[in-house]
């Protein structure tokens, strides 16, 4: 019986994971927005997780299953470089520029990000404190 129940826990999980991939997919369609769908299903998901519309220990178990095996997910990845390995070299020096901006640029508004949140939390603080 246990296990009927964790077969059952992990298809609701991976089955709500791919009902958000199909809604971004289709609205990708449906509203012709310039984005892959998978990227959308994952704001989907975002938002269903959010307002709580899915329960987060409904998708844990496969979230908590891709992370484990996450470095196997590179594999076919990275082979599809070394595939094209010519063209990549060709354009090595713009994609390396690439990812060093975003990759600043990401930890700049991650760090202001954090600066005002910390800030806010402060504010409120001393609000209540006040009162």
């Amino acid at each position: 019986m246990k296990i009927l129940q964790l077969a059952a826990r992990y298809t609701r999980a991976f089955g709500l994971v791919y009902l958000c991939l199909y809604v971004g997919q289709l609205l990708v369609r449906a509203l012709s927005i310039p984005l892959p769908g998978s990227i959308i299903g994952m704001v989907v998901l975002f938002f269903a997780l959010v307002l709580r519309i899915f329960p987060e220990e409904w998708l844990a178990p496969a979230c908590n299953l891709l992370l484990n095996y996450m470095a196997l997910l590179f594999v076919p990845v990275s082979v599809g470089v070394m595939r094209y390995y010519p063209q990549v070299a060709s354009a090595l020096v713009p994609i390396v520029v690439a990812c060093v901006v975003s990759s600043l640029l990401v930890l700049l508004v991650v760090a202001l990000g954090m600066e005002y949140f910390e800030r806010k939390t402060l504010d409120d603080k001393e609000k209540h404190d006040v009162v």
